[in-house]
């Protein structure tokens, strides 16, 4: 959940791209922080890249 002390700063938005589930090694379309649905961790990641393959060591 990200947090926030402007909230002139910040939009609010529902588009169903924020609904969709990525997998391990899934390439990203938009930039963004993306949540691991197993381990809960969140990594803010660039558009186009790779999403980490498997869980950190």
């Amino acid at each position: 959940m990200a947090y926030y002390k402007d909230e002139t700063k910040v939009k609010n938005a529902s588009d169903d791209l924020f609904d969709m589930v990525h997998k391990p090694g899934d390439q990203t379309t938009y930039a963004g922080i993306y949540r691991c649905e197993g381990c809960g961790h969140e990594i803010g990641i660039a558009g186009g890249h790779t999403l980490a393959s498997g869980a950190p060591e």
